[in-house]
């Protein structure tokens, strides 16, 4: 009798349950707190997180938007929980959290619901304002090299410009001021000759107001940002004519010019 009972106790132990269903429940647990009084008090928001993330990426996944919503949610109530700038970077060698941003960038572009676009929008940059100064500057090498779409883009260098802009105040040392940047730099001010400027415009604005700012905040002399050398040499003179219109209008006029850029 005894090993019958340990044995139907093993198999119920080894029962896989679905990981939405799970992920639902921690939803009703945590953001509509359901029996909310027998949950340990003493539970980190950190910990909360890590042992949650799981649930988040499984509810941002589904295509249903009532689902999402959920997921959303659950994420909200989670980096609430968490004190800004605490989490340490090495828990980025857990792809979860870089997979989870990427995720919410994805929601941003791709999902056809309003709703759920806008949400996920302030979750991505609460997301990386959880970690520490060493995480966000990983957060966002990892996002830069993710994504190529112009409005994220341009989300991402109004983040950056505000790191930047937060170090220059305080007047430490930071990855954030110094020859560190750079590696941003060549990401975000990489604009091609047969780039669709009209297609771009977003993230082009960016990077004007991004080099606006750093020339009135951080002037060459200063160079504490360092940016000066990479861009003032010839490949970075001011756009040549086709930079200047959009991929399809400079098609056209190269098609209709007696004398095409390419002949002598």
């Amino acid at each position: 009798g005894d090993l019958g009972g340990e044995k139907e106790a093993t198999e119920e132990s080894e029962v896989s349950l679905p990981p939405v269903g799970l992920s639902c429940f921690a939803y009703l647990l945590l953001s509509e707190g359901l029996c909310a009084s027998y949950l340990p008090a003493v539970v980190r928001g950190n910990y909360l997180l890590q042992i949650s993330i799981n649930h988040t990426t499984a509810l941002l996944q589904r295509p249903e938007k009532l689902v999402i919503l959920k997921g959303l949610s659950l994420l909200e109530t989670l980096i609430g929980r968490v004190c800004p700038f605490s989490l340490p970077s090495h828990l980025l060698d857990d792809k979860q959290y870089l997979s989870q941003a990427e995720l919410l960038t994805n929601l941003m572009v791709t999902c056809p619901h309003k709703t759920v676009r806008r949400q996920s929008v302030p979750l991505l940059l609460g997301l990386v304002k959880c970690f520490s100064e060493a995480g966000r500057y990983r957060m966002y090498q990892g996002l830069l090299r993710s994504t190529g779409h112009a409005g994220v883009l341009e989300l991402l260098i109004h983040s950056i410009k505000n790191e930047i802009d937060q170090a220059l105040k305080v007047g430490k040392e930071s990855l954030f001021v110094g020859s560190n940047p750079v590696l941003f730099l060549d990401r975000v001010m990489s604009i091609s000759s047969d780039m669709d400027l009209m297609k771009e415009s977003n993230r082009v604005m960016a990077i004007l107001n991004f080099l606006r700012y750093l020339l009135i905040r951080d002037t060459p002399q200063d160079n504490q940002v360092r940016p000066w050398p990479s861009l003032l040499v010839p490949s970075a003179t001011p756009c040549s004519p086709p930079r200047l219109v959009s991929g399809p209008q400079w098609v056209w006029s190269e098609r209709n010019s007696p004398h095409p850029s390419g002949s002598c």
